[in-house]
């Protein structure tokens, strides 16, 4: 192994493993290590994830979502099936809720004609073609490139593929600072020619820590889903509303889950921890300070929308609010008794502290031969192919 460049990756969700699979394709004599602080894969946001492969139609057209997101589908689709992993093209209708969403329905199937990605927008006398339990306002939208899958099964086989490649991949390996050409892991320093920081919710402290990113905060939100099984509420596809565009969120909506299970959801619920998978755990000095800062700035510079937020978000949390929320969407959701608790993610979200904006678009940070990435939110999991493979590009130059 002497001799040759080595890149270092922290964190072995998608995003992670998407960049050793790109580095190690772009060259195989590269030593790509990959350290995850956890004992094993998908602990996180890539093994929390709702399992949805997006189209890609919701994002702006200059937007790095939009430029990965529809590629991403694509390869992501493709490394399901060469793998035969558990798939199922379900596709999703996006309803309105009354005559003034209409025209927001007219411009997302503008962003997706703009973004190459396939869309119909349909009358709502067809809507029981494609979702007889759904209801709309005039119109819809039909996204037939829209699928689920098992994400867990697919960071086994993308962590199995970086392996084959001939990738290192190490766990219980706890960064806690990134330096130029160096990291320090588990108490010891590790040399690279190439570092890229793909913590998740972590991924700001580290930056911070070099003095990168200074004006962003980050503020956890978590998501909440409430699921029945199929046989109670027998839904053919995704059912979504129309998105607020203020807001890097999708509203309350139908995921039908690989394993049968019908999800409504999720709430966006702000937290004070990057881990806070409990209400008494998984915050410490450092998220606490970060979900202040943040919630300080939407509350000082962004308070209308930051109130719209909270006015809109909050109430999820009751059950009864959530399913109702649903059932303007398929009204027999209702009828349904199940509902039980699914197992919550948590998205490292990015506020701008200097405007109190939320960041919609996916961000990096350069410096040096290290690269951050901050804001690898929804579609990260989709784009994760796609996005993984430019950021590679972005630091070829330091192992050739």
């Amino acid at each position: 192994m002497a001799g040759k460049p080595q890149a270092l990756i922290v964190g072995s969700g998608v995003i992670g493993l998407s960049i050793g699979i790109a580095l190690l394709k772009l060259n195989s004599k590269l030593e790509v290590t990959i350290l995850e602080k956890e004992p094993n894969l998908g602990f996180h946001a890539s093994g929390r994830n709702s399992g949805v492969i997006h189209a890609g139609f919701y994002y702006s057209p200059d937007s790095l979502k939009a430029k990965f997101c529809r590629e991403g589908n694509i390869a992501l689709t493709n490394l399901i099936v060469r793998n035969n992993l558990d798939y199922k093209r379900t596709g999703k209708v996006v309803v309105a809720q009354n005559s003034n969403q209409v025209s927001e329905l007219v411009e997302l199937a503008r962003r997706g004609t703009e973004n190459g990605v396939a869309l119909e927008l349909l009358e709502s006398a067809d809507l029981p073609k494609f979702e007889p339990l759904a209801r709309t306002t005039s119109a819809f939208l039909w996204s037939p490139s829209t699928s689920v899958a098992d994400p867990n099964q697919v960071i086994k086989v993308m962590a199995a593929e970086f392996e084959n490649l001939g990738g290192k991949l190490h766990f219980n390996q706890e960064v806690t600072e990134i330096r130029e050409k160096s990291i320090i892991v588990n108490s010891r320093t590790l040399d690279g020619s190439l570092i890229i920081n793909c913590a998740g919710t972590h991924a700001l402290r580290l930056a911070h820590n070099m003095e990168i990113a200074t004006e962003f905060a980050q503020l956890p939100f978590m998501g909440l889903y409430r699921y029945t099984e199929k046989a109670s509420l027998p839904l053919r596809t995704l059912v979504y509303p129309v998105p607020d565009r203020n807001y890097p969120f999708l509203g309350v909506h139908f995921t039908l889950a690989i394993d049968g299970k019908i999800k409504i959801g999720p709430s966006a619920i702000p937290i004070l921890g990057s881990e806070q998978y409990q209400f008494s755990k998984g915050v410490d000095s450092i998220d606490l300070k970060q979900s202040l800062t943040s919630l300080r700035s939407l509350a000082l510079k962004n308070f209308n929308q930051s109130w719209a937020l909270a006015r809109t978000e909050l109430p999820n949390l009751k059950s009864k609010v959530l399913i109702e929320k649903a059932a303007a969407l398929v009204p027999e959701t209702r009828n349904v008794k199940s509902w039980k608790r699914y197992k919550p993610g948590i998205r490292a979200q990015l506020v701008e502290i200097r405007s109190g904006k939320l960041v919609q678009d996916f961000k990096i940070a350069k410096e040096g031969s290290v690269i951050h990435v901050l804001n690898s939110v929804s579609p990260g999991w989709t784009s994760s192919l796609s996005f993984g493979s430019w950021i590679a590009s972005q630091g070829q130059e330091f192992l050739d």
